[in-house]
């Protein structure tokens, strides 16, 4: 019976007629009709090839090309050095079920073209003489002819790839799409964006150059074909208990991709144990999807959803870069409203050095989120404690494009000597934060202690808010007679805007860490109360630093009120990104004196909040040489001391010597419990005071008592603009 006849329904036998006309017999015939229903649970089959490369050393590749289809298949690395390749859910390996290779590979090479209208489905897992593992997307192409404007093309097929413990002594890359910088490409990528592809190793048929490397598809631009470099689909990755030598995961483009280095348990929590081990270069690039906020619409409640995600729990990782918004498809200047990457996260949690070895955490990290949408973050160390190496450049996270509501947050960071040293000495590790001109945004640094420096920059957004707390950084050497305080310098700039705020105590995650925090030297500046577009809520907004429980090696520099440019977005907009130069937080020329042009209201506190109930003093401040507040505007308010009560014998804030000048046209300033041991830093020039104010009178300074002076003036001020309330 042919598979046709199966298709078609049995006829009863049909009932001999007396009449034998031939043409009677055709019209009582009853037609059979095809039951094409019984097709609809046939599923359309894969078929996968393989084909074999070997070089003159005697290494052998492992091609492994899927089709059009989908491709659902897992790739096992035998004791023996063999490969096995089998299809599961009707995909076949060169015809047949499953593959088992005959001699051992060294490489393997797989490539998956389709598009985004199928779904693949990989594994891989095992152990055996494979090396080098590279997964290629190449994307769809589409190509009319005479392209000018645009690349054109249909995302590659979504990909599910899972990587179980697997563990090869080379590479592990994943392209999806790979990445060029021709100089032909219609959309390159920016300067500063790596390019992502596979190396001169990679061969398979109709995607390798002659002589080695990956083969670009192209359009039909005119007069030069163009690179399609930017159909990544989407791309769920995931990695656990597996190791390599080094790896990249690259994906571009407007899917969503999701790559997780941990297993996770049914509830979507790490398992700890499942981390991977990869010594080198660790290089992470996802595309340009936005996940949604959370709204309302016709009466009905619509939940967020996520954007790009990376997740890395317990690993051991060189040198690593991870970036969203990645690609070149539609790159222009920070701060237009492109709204991409809302939603994005990145997560790198519980990577601790193990202590006999000296392997494990993270060598370095740098974390890039260049979206323009909203609620971006950047999670390091909030789960557990996350090391890096001390000789490494430490952490760096930036958002610099980001629309507003986004986080950094950087905890539990500590440092951990690294062996063998796999890069140059770059050390010590610092930890460096940077937030653009969005509103809303949150910087914290808590509960680390590294040899370097902690350098928190935002730009011109508004209701910024910085948090340092129980932090230790840099060292001191003796040298001779004297202390030197390498590193160990905080630094927190904040751009224009209004209600910006500075929080620097011990209230971290995780208390006691640092019970009180350690610098050698700290700088924190603030811009102009208002960035121009709210000038109506300047009045009353104006900016706060709230500085307790330190102890400050050598000098404290707190500068408010200065007026940074306003990036021109109209200009910057029009500009190609080669000749585009962020110059927000370059300040504008000013006098020391200020103009009476700046806003003014912010307010500085040093050891002022008060010690709970029955709680042992822990909010002192002190200070080993110079402090100096220096405040633009005016009605600026200060708070020396007040963390406890008068009469109680402690001490809120002791420096060596003061400097206050409160603004053109001055403010209040609050004294308690406070003590400056020698007066003015200028006295060497003749300054017999150590608060002044501008020309614009009317300022106030209240000695709330417990003051001391060290044998020196402490109370003295400039009497041509302050007046003394309690002196």
């Amino acid at each position: 019976m042919t598979w046709l006849s199966r298709l078609l329904p049995q006829s009863p036998s049909l009932q001999r007629v007396a009449n034998h006309n031939n043409r009677t017999r055709q019209a009582q015939r009853r037609r059979r009709q095809a039951t094409l229903e019984s097709l609809e649970d046939r599923t359309l089959l894969s078929n996968v090839t393989l084909s074999y490369t070997a070089s003159p050393a005697g290494a052998v590749t492992l091609n492994i090309l899927g089709d059009a289809g989908k491709d659902n298949f897992s790739v096992t690395e035998n004791a023996n050095g063999t490969v096995t390749v089998a299809g599961t859910g009707g995909t076949t390996i060169s015809s047949l079920p499953s593959v088992t290779t005959l001699k051992a590979i060294t490489n393997i090479n797989i490539t998956l073209p389709g598009t985004n209208k199928v779904t693949d489905n990989v594994s891989i897992t095992g152990h055996g003489t494979v090396q080098n593992i590279t997964v290629v997307v190449p994307g769809n192409i589409v190509a009319p002819a005479n392209v000018t404007s645009t690349t054109t093309g249909v995302a590659g097929t979504d990909l599910n790839l899972t990587v179980t413990n697997l563990h090869n002594s080379g590479e592990f890359n994943v392209f999806d799409a790979p990445t060029t910088s021709a100089s032909n490409a219609i959309n390159p990528l920016p300067s500063f964006q790596p390019a992502f592809a596979p190396d001169a190793n990679y061969t398979q048929a109709g995607y390798s150059q002659v002589g080695g490397g990956y083969s670009f598809p192209t359009d039909n631009s005119s007069p030069t074909p163009n690179p399609i470099n930017q159909l990544g689909g989407v791309l769920n990755l995931s990695m656990s208990s597996s190791s390599f030598a080094s790896s990249i995961i690259e994906q571009d483009g407007y899917c969503q991709a999701t790559v997780t280095f941990v297993a996770l348990d049914s509830h979507g929590a790490p398992i700890p144990g499942t981390g991977d081990i990869i010594p080198g270069n660790v290089f992470v690039a996802e595309g340009i999807y936005s996940g949604s906020l959370a709204y309302w619409k016709n009466g009905i409640s619509h939940a967020a959803t996520p954007g790009d995600t990376v997740t890395s729990y317990y690993d051991d990782f060189g040198p690593t870069w991870i970036g969203q918004a990645y690609g070149p498809t539609t790159f222009v200047p920070c701060c237009t409203p492109q709204w991409t990457g809302t939603n994005d996260l990145i997560t790198v949690d519980d990577s601790i050095a193990n202590p006999t070895t000296h392997l494990g955490g993270i060598y370095s990290l740098f974390a890039i989120q260049l979206g323009t949408g909203s609620n971006q973050q950047i999670l390091v160390g909030t789960h557990s404690e996350v090391e890096v190496a001390l000789q490494g450049f430490g952490i760096i996270a930036a958002q610099p494009c980001a629309w507003g509501y986004d986080t950094i947050h950087i905890e539990s960071i500590t440092v951990y000597y690294r062996t063998p040293v796999n890069t140059k000495l770059i050390g010590p590790p610092s930890i460096v934060t940077y937030q653009g001109d969005g509103f809303q945004e949150t910087a914290i640094v808590d509960s680390s202690t590294v040899y370097g420096d902690i350098i928190v920059i935002q730009g011109n957004g508004a209701g910024d808010y910085v948090h340092i707390a129980d932090d230790a950084i840099g060292f001191t050497v003796l040298f001779g007679p004297y202390t030197v305080d390498p590193f160990g310098l905080l630094v927190v700039v904040q751009g224009n805007g209004y209600a910006d705020s500075v929080v620097v105590d011990s209230n971290g995650s995780e208390p006691g860490i640092n019970p009180t925090n350690i610098f050698n030297n700290v700088v924190i500046i603030q811009g102009d109360g208002t960035d121009g577009s709210f000038s109506c809520c300047a009045e009353s907004l104006g900016d706060t630093v709230d500085f307790e429980e330190s102890n400050v090696t050598s000098n404290l520099f707190i500068i408010q009120g200065v007026p940074f440019r306003e990036k021109d977005v109209a200009a910057a907009t029009a500009m190609t990104q080669a000749n585009y130069a962020d110059n927000s937080l370059l300040p504008r020329a000013q006098s020391l004196q200020g103009d009476g042009t700046e806003n003014g209201f912010n307010t500085v506190s040093i050891g002022a909040d008060p010690t709970p109930s029955g709680a042992v003093e822990s909010n002192a401040v002190s200070v080993g040489n110079w402090t100096l507040i220096l405040q633009f505007g005016s009605d600026n308010t200060d708070y020396f001391g007040g963390a406890s009560a008068v009469g109680s014998g402690l001490i809120d804030f002791e420096t060596d010597y003061l400097d206050v000048y409160t603004g053109y046209s001055g403010g209040n300033v609050y004294a308690q419990n406070t003590v400056v041991d020698s007066g003015s830093f200028f006295a060497y020039l003749g300054v017999n005071y150590v608060i002044s104010g501008g020309p614009g009178g009317g300022n106030t300074l209240w000695d709330n008592g417990g003051n001391s002076t060290g044998g020196l003036p402490f109370l003295t001020f400039d009497t041509n603009s302050y007046v003394c309330v309690g002196c």
